[in-house]
């Protein structure tokens, strides 16, 4: 196989794994936004709380409910945020595991035709 064609097959190999990463990157940022979205409104609502408690106006005079509350909430958004870290976490795990496997098998059929052609030649690789 000659070094253009070589050159080829890894150029489209290449090309392939950019649109795949590119897409991969769309999902991520679109994930982002969802999870974003997901954390403003118990936020918010937190915010509400706390600055009505700061205010006295209302039930909200009863601080040692609303206190508790707030930390009920806090806590449903740390679960959250912690959730959000471990789907990132497992994703790149995946990503990273996909892409070695992924390079090793491109490494391999580069080193495959390079072996070919310097048999042609009267050449040879060693490992």
């Amino acid at each position: 196989m000659s070094s253009i064609k070589i050159c080829g097959k890894t150029i489209r190999s290449l090309e392939h794994e950019n649109k795949r990463i590119t897409q991969l990157e769309k999902e991520k940022i679109a994930f982002v936004r969802a999870a974003s979205h997901e954390l403003k409104t118990p936020l918010a609502a937190l915010r509400i709380m706390l600055e009505n408690m700061q205010l006295n106006i209302g039930e909200y005079k009863n601080r040692d409910q609303y206190l508790a509350e707030s930390v009920a909430q806090v806590d449903r958004l740390a679960a959250m945020v912690n959730d959000v870290l471990c789907s990132g976490s497992v994703a790149e795990q995946a990503l990273r595991q996909e892409k070695r496997l992924r390079i090793d098998k491109l490494i391999a059929e580069v080193v495959e035709d390079y072996v070919l052609l310097a048999k042609t030649r009267g050449m040879t690789f060693h490992g």
